[in-house]
């Protein structure tokens, strides 16, 4: 069993699962539905997965769709796929049928291994995509379960490490920009941010060996792979959930003893939101790290009072392998309150820079567009060439869509999505600023802003808001609240109620699917 000295030189997952396998191989590697597996165990399992993939046809560079929610078995598979050199593609488990077969057909899959609940979609599946030669049932203990599967394969090869710059994974976008696009992310894009935090010795962002993560976040999005990426590299051990349930999380928190969790401001929510939060002992979480979408304040400041733990803000994104930059503990405090609405530094290694759109370096405090350079940034979009000249700069930097500046300290403030910017009677607005604003009102439990076409204005600023149940808080409540926070002409010239709001897996709010209905049989979404 190969074994590595120096933990910072393995970015890759199987000499990772090795290494601890050789080194404290009886520790916990993952726990799923009652059982745990040691890294000893894990170390099997993946060669199990390699050797069976081999004997079913399965070679370097072949691609392998999974279709389903978090589970011990794709952890299997990703080790034991990237053992043979094979890339796996995870799907999103909220996709529709059509979704999913878009996608595994664009990432030209060979196989295809399929959740429980997906099960009774086969025959829709394999219809509609012929290039799909077998399938396997995850989590299942028949005959043609994953647990049957990866043991029969006729003899258990011992294959040579991937190198670090070998495709690790093919995460597909949530499309919130249009079609979804596959992020070619090599083992290095994974893990070699870790290897930089720990060199560094940047404490909020390493783990310990004695450390368990709580994996409840989707495994189809940058979030919850990661999260498996930070337990592989430390040898801690992950916890898996099939999903986020407020009460599941919590149970695991208490039964496992789980020191650090990953949210996103909506789960954040229902977390601190849960009648039974006093009663369970959530004393052993040490970390709480949140991102993928802005954090009101208010909302924050409930999570820290709740918790009693040290909260890190990341920012990241799929392209740039996860997090880039990232705010402390430290500047989590009532006398940082102007800190607590960036989110942070960026990580050893990281550049970032912002750029206006004349293409010119900003100067602190300028609103442009943020640029991030780094070893782990993406491979490129497959099979997109142009797409993936588009995304960076003459300067090898990723152009991330993301509309923020820096201050004169080095902290990153994130504005909003520059095409989500609201312009109005010549003004332009951020959204996520006013939803801000509006989620200190008591009453609102859920926001989300965008512009409308408006004969006056252009677009009007118009708020989709979710009330609290039994609040009673009207339009004019909110217009008048939200113009006593910000400028007038960023505040909502008209409020919609409804009972949600639409999310991708990474738990932001899908704007473009609340403002189609209003820009549909228009040539251009501007007026």
């Amino acid at each position: 069993m190969p074994l590595i000295e120096d933990i910072a030189e393995i970015r890759n997952l199987p000499g990772l699962i090795y290494n601890h396998a050789s080194t404290r191989g009886s520790a916990p590697a993952l726990s799923f539905e009652g059982t745990t597996w040691t890294y000893l165990d894990f170390a099997t399992a993946m060669e199990e997965v390699a050797s069976a993939l081999r004997q079913s046809g399965i070679s370097s560079g072949d691609r392998v769709a999974y279709l389903g929610k978090n589970a011990a078995d794709f952890a299997f598979l990703w080790a034991g796929a990237s053992l043979v050199g094979a890339v796996v593609v995870p799907l999103n488990w909220r996709l529709t049928i059509e979704e999913a077969i878009d996608i595994i057909h664009d990432a030209e899959a060979k196989c295809l291994f399929l959740d429980p609940d997906y099960v009774v979609a086969e025959d829709q599946l394999l219809g509609a995509l012929p290039q799909i030669e077998w399938t396997v049932h995850c989590s299942s203990a028949g005959p043609r379960g994953f647990a049957h599967w990866r043991s029969s394969a006729a003899d258990v090869a011992k294959l040579p490490l991937p190198g670090n710059e070998a495709i690790a994974i093919q995460l597909y976008t949530s499309g919130t920009t249009g079609r979804p696009k596959g992020v070619l992310l090599s083992h290095d894009s994974i893990f070699w941010q870790r290897a930089a935090s720990e060199t560094a010795q940047v404490e909020c962002d390493c783990q310990v060996p004695d450390d368990v993560l709580l994996v409840s976040l989707t495994i189809s999005h940058v979030g919850g792979l990661v999260t498996f990426a930070r337990a592989f590299f430390s040898g801690a051990h992950a916890v898996i959930l099939r999903e986020f349930k407020p009460m599941d999380v919590l149970e695991a928190v208490s039964k496992y003893r789980v020191s650090r969790l990953t949210v996103v401001p909506s789960t954040l929510q229902q977390l601190v939101e849960a009648p039974q939060i006093q009663e369970i002992d959530t004393s052993s979480v040490k970390i709480i790290q949140y991102g993928a979408a802005p954090i009101p304040l208010e909302l924050l400041q409930r999570g820290l009072d709740v918790f009693g733990c040290d909260f890190v803000q990341v920012y990241g994104m799929t392209e740039a392998g996860g997090t880039v930059a990232t705010l402390p503990p430290e500047d989590h405090s009532r006398i940082h309150i102007s800190r607590m609405k960036s989110v942070g530094k960026p990580l050893p290694g990281v550049g970032v820079r912002i750029v206006s759109s004349e293409g010119e370096s900003c100067e602190p405090g300028i609103v442009g567009e943020i640029q991030v350079r780094t070893r782990a940034i993406m491979h490129g979009y497959w099979n997109l060439p142009a797409e993936t000249a588009a995304a960076f700069s003459d300067e090898g930097y990723y152009r991330t869509g993301d509309a923020g500046y820096l201050d004169e300290d080095g902290y990153l403030f994130l504005c909003d999505r520059i095409k989500d910017m609201i312009v109005t009677g010549a003004e332009n607005v951020y959204p996520a600023e006013v939803e801000n604003a509006l989620f200190a009102h008591p009453d609102v439990q859920e926001v989300a802003v965008i512009g409308i076409p408006d004969e006056r204005w252009g677009e009007a600023v118009t708020a989709i808001v979710v009330l609290k149940p039994g609040s009673s808080a009207t339009e004019a409540d909110l217009i008048r609240f939200a113009k006593s926070k910000i400028a007038g002409f960023k505040a909502p010239k008209s409020v919609i109620f409804r009972e949600t709001l639409p999310r991708n897996a990474a738990g932001k709010v899908l704007r473009r699917v609340l403002s189609d209905p209003y820009w549909a049989g228009r040539e251009r979404r501007i007026n």
